[in-house]
């Protein structure tokens, strides 16, 4: 995927649009933002989550397959992403909210790094970074805990929690969680969904970074299976 994507000569400067046309992931610089980050459909899913529930689950399930998918062949090429969060994901949406989850973009990628270089401590404030980043301790589950947060994000929806980002607290509760989730709890699938539902959540935000997922693959194995059930669910919705 990055080699169709990102060349790898610029992978660190941007790409162009014109450049990633027929791509299903690129990076764009901070002059090419034209359309609306992920965040903004978060928000708009947040305000009526009821409302094509299994849709919308739908698309967001296959946009972080899509982030995942990208995020893996970084980590084939030795890189660290260490800044995944909704606002970083750009694509386009129309006013049924029907997204391309097969091209997403990537934005800001000042916080790219080598697996075996120099890593930073961690410094932002908004609660995407793994725990270990903080003591300078990255690696490439640092990023699947960053996926992890950000499918928390996206799917809990409970007024107990307020923007729906995920803290360290709330670990031990997250059965509970998406029990109450007014989306998950919206479209009425079997336990067996949940279950893995639940299994992704655990497995990417897990404290100790031996106890998450050990790769991105197995991450999009588990996404990909909840994604099969709710293209079934959807079609037999729309019989």
């Amino acid at each position: 995927m990055q080699n169709n994507s990102i060349p790898n000569s610029v992978l660190l400067y941007g790409c162009p649009t014109e450049k990633a046309r027929n791509a299903s992931f690129y990076v764009w610089t901070a002059d090419d933002k034209k359309a609306n980050d992920f965040n903004e459909y978060l928000v708009e899913v947040r305000k009526h989550p009821t409302r094509l529930p299994l849709h919308k689950l739908y698309n967001i399930i296959s946009t972080i397959i899509t982030l995942t998918k990208y995020i893996k062949s970084m980590h084939s090429s030795g890189l660290l992403n260490l800044d995944i969060k909704p606002t970083n994901l750009l694509f386009c949406y129309n006013s049924e909210f029907g997204v391309p989850t097969s091209n997403v973009s990537l934005f800001n990628i000042d916080t790219i790094y080598p697996m075996s270089g120099f890593m930073p401590k961690a410094s932002d404030i908004d609660g995407y970074r793994a725990p270990e980043t903080w003591k300078g301790k990255s690696e490439n589950r640092s990023d699947i805990y960053s996926i992890g947060v950000l499918l928390f994000n996206a799917i809990i929806i409970c007024d107990e929690i307020v923007g729906g980002l995920f803290k360290e607290e709330y670990y031990f509760r997250i059965d509970q969680l998406i029990n109450s989730s007014a989306l998950l709890s919206a479209i009425n699938l079997n336990s067996f969904f949940y279950s893995i539902i639940s299994r992704m959540l655990k497995k990417c935000l897990a404290r100790r970074v031996q106890q998450r997922y050990s790769c991105c693959e197995e991450l999009i194995d588990d996404l990909s299976e909840t994604k099969t059930i709710l293209l079934s669910a959807l079609a037999n919705h729309s019989k």
